[in-house]
């Protein structure tokens, strides 16, 4: 009688290998990418707080997409980015200041220098 031949067991599922040139690449784009992030998050932080203290000193504040092409103001202007992504990077991240109107009476404790 021959002898039964083994099955042979299915082999193991190996994980993907990477090299440490792909790990390094990798991580630098993610680090470029992160670092674009936090500074446009940093300049929608200081945006929001300049906003607050013009309008807590009775200024308005008119934003890039409030403004038409022909230089008025849209009553009905619609926001840039969907409401999700809003409330996960803050809606300053989407628009800038693009008018200011203040008074002559402006407060004296009002900082109005450039940010940096």
């Amino acid at each position: 009688m021959p002898t039964p031949t083994p099955i042979a067991a299915p082999p193991k599922r190996r994980w993907y290998q990477y090299s440490l040139r792909t790990l390094f690449v990798v991580v630098t784009v993610l680090g470029i990418g992160f670092g674009w992030l936090g500074v446009k998050m940093r300049d929608a932080r200081r945006q929001r707080a300049a906003v607050k203290e013009i309008e807590n000193a009775g200024g308005l504040v008119n934003y890039d997409y409030q403004i038409a092409p022909h230089g008025g103001t849209l009553p009905n202007a619609e926001f840039p980015a969907p409401a999700w992504l809003r409330w996960l990077l803050t809606e300053d991240f989407f628009i800038t200041v693009d008018a200011v109107e203040l008074w002559p009476e402006v407060p004296s404790h009002i900082d109005l220098t450039p940010l940096e």
